[in-house]
């Protein structure tokens, strides 16, 4: 019988409680440990982007740009990974606004569209660098590490 998707992201969960619930948390500017904006609306993939780099990042997830803005004006991040489609507004516009308010903040842009007139807006407004959909939470992993 093949699980539900929602019966795969509560075993995930249980996993990832089961093996991090005693891991210390850490308060903005109190830790050494890099903090991720994770902006995606999948709620499928943030899940699992969340669980995979929350073993050695301080993850925040959202999934629009309306909590991404809400989430930079309260906390500051080493490195945003985002979607460029996003439900409410382009993720375009939010690399603009942190290349403005957050200059040192790397950007890493996660796409469906793999053409090379995507990965190149997204490298000429500001962001580090580009992967494509689908996507392994290792490879994100390493971009991150490779950006800070």
């Amino acid at each position: 019988m093949r699980k539900s998707s929602s019966q795969t992201i509560r075993a995930l969960h249980n996993l990832f409680w089961a093996r991090y619930a005693g891991r210390p948390r850490h308060a903005a500017g109190e830790s050494m440990i890099p903090s991720i904006l994770l902006v995606e609306d999948d709620p499928y993939i943030a899940r699992l982007l969340e669980i995979y780099l929350g073993r050695d990042f301080r993850v925040q997830r959202t999934g629009t740009f309306r909590a991404a803005v809400a989430a930079l004006s309260s906390d500051t991040f080493d490195c945003a990974v985002l979607d460029v489609m996003l439900p409410d507004r382009p993720g375009w516009e939010l690399i603009t606004l942190l290349k403005q308010e957050h200059p040192a903040t790397c950007i890493l842009v996660m796409t469906g569209r793999a053409d090379a007139e995507t990965r190149q807006k997204a490298l000429a407004m500001g962001a580090q660098q580009v992967i494509n959909k689908p996507l392994a939470p290792a490879d994100v992993k390493r971009a991150i590490q490779s950006l800070l």
